[in-house]
């Protein structure tokens, strides 16, 4: 699933890595993704959805993280 990226570095961090760094991000606009949709749907509820895109503008990202865990 899903998590925001500051709870995600703070999870590795939990989890016992050390020198935590995002290496790269790439972010994807929400409307892309609303073309993977049934087609029905979006005839049905095309302008909510694409009022929900413009509101969250580029939520959606990926990220590539470097981190080191040393054995006790």
């Amino acid at each position: 699933g899903a998590v925001m990226k500051d709870d995600y570095l703070d999870a590795i961090g939990k989890a016992g890595f050390q020198e935590i760094r995002l290496i790269d991000e790439t972010l994807f606009p929400v409307k892309d993704f609303i073309g993977y949709a049934n087609a029905v749907e979006i005839v049905e509820c095309s302008d909510a959805l694409m009022e929900m895109a413009r509101e969250l503008g580029t939520a959606i990202a990926s990220i590539k993280v470097h981190a080191v865990k040393r054995e006790p």
